[in-house]
């Protein structure tokens, strides 16, 4: 693609216009995947957003119209997983534990839909923000940028990965995932980088159903055997990530 100021700006807009489609296109109808698609919409928009020289003025403005967006949509989305994991490793579980987790989905729905209209008006007010092209300086050109992650991944990538650090790592995978995509700029490694935040990916989503299922008090509800199906799958997930990490 072009590298030009004016390029890079029409291309943030275009995203911005792909996660109000994505937003719009939400309904009680096939809402899983549909919060799924916003999300990853969103951060693409992020993904290329770094390029953006202010930084500071980039994050008052995202984390004012589109962080609520996506914090929502996250737990709606969280719950699917978490109910999902409990399925596939542990469908014997408490019929109770779902009930609570349904119950919940539906509670935040609920919420989703009483700020629709909102999350709608102030994406496009965000959209008109980005119009404003005097407001937007690009610190490097899109190939720079491009290259300033690769050289970060494997600087990372070569050292011991903290557990603690592995969603990080994963979301500067994903973010030089998406930056080559849309900055029509190859990714070598495309791959092995995908596999990597898979893997990630998936190991998240067990650490965060645990995390999750510690903070439901209910005494009608054992969840015992559960959490530990789903502490032998996070296992599994984390060596499977260490392998591919040894061979880097």
């Amino acid at each position: 693609m072009k590298s030009g100021k004016k390029a890079v700006s029409s291309l943030l807009i275009k995203q911005l216009e792909n996660v109000l489609t994505a937003l719009n296109e939400v309904s009680d109808v096939g809402r899983v995947e549909a919060f799924h698609k916003l999300r990853v919409e969103i951060k693409k928009f992020r993904a290329i957003a770094g390029i953006l020289r202010n930084k500071v003025l980039y994050l008052e403005y995202y984390d004012q119209w589109l962080k609520p967006v996506f914090k929502l949509a996250g737990r709606i989305r969280q719950l699917h997983i978490i109910q999902d994991l409990i399925s596939r490793h542990s469908p014997d579980s408490p019929s109770k534990i779902h009930t609570i987790l349904a119950q919940r989905e539906s509670a935040l729905v609920k919420q989703w839909w009483r700020k629709h209209a909102y999350f709608a008006k102030n994406l496009e007010s965000f959209t008109d923000l980005f119009n404003q092209a005097d407001l937007w300086e690009i610190r490097c050109s899109p190939g720079q940028y491009v290259h300033r992650l690769d050289k970060k991944i494997q600087s990372v990538a070569k050292n011991k990965i903290p557990v603690s650090q592995l969603h990080d790592f994963r979301k500067l995978l994903k973010k030089r995932i998406y930056s080559s995509t849309l900055f029509d700029i190859p990714v070598h490694d495309k791959k092995h980088y995908d596999n990597l935040q898979s893997l990630i990916g998936e190991w998240h989503d067990y650490h965060n159903a645990l995390l999750y299922l510690q903070r439901i008090k209910n005494p009608d509800t054992n969840l015992n055997l559960v959490s530990d199906r789903l502490k032998a799958g996070k296992k599994i997930q984390l060596s499977a990530i260490r392998q591919v990490l040894s061979e880097w």
